[in-house]
């Protein structure tokens, strides 16, 4: 008998809106899912002072862990921020 393993997924959304959806898919998902906006720490220099800014590592992505079905699968794809999953 097959059995279903979580897996990794990659959502592509419309550009600045990634924590926006991401909140949107926690509140209809729940938390089964995980869902990460990946980001990283790095240190810019801007008028002569260095500084730490936190940017997005794959702007656009929500990266998702979970087993995916057919009812998750067309409740993201409903969601008019998603473009492709």
């Amino acid at each position: 008998m097959f059995q279903q393993q979580k897996a990794w997924y990659a959502i592509y959304v419309s550009p600045r809106q990634e924590e926006k959806v991401k909140k949107r898919l926690e509140a209809e998902l729940g938390n089964d899912f995980e869902l990460v906006v990946p980001k990283r720490k790095l240190r810019e220099r801007k008028g002569g002072q260095w500084h730490f800014v936190t940017r997005k590592l794959f702007p656009g992505y929500i990266l998702f862990n979970g087993m995916l079905d057919m009812d998750t699968y067309y409740s993201i794809k409903r969601i008019p921020e998603v473009i492709r999953f």
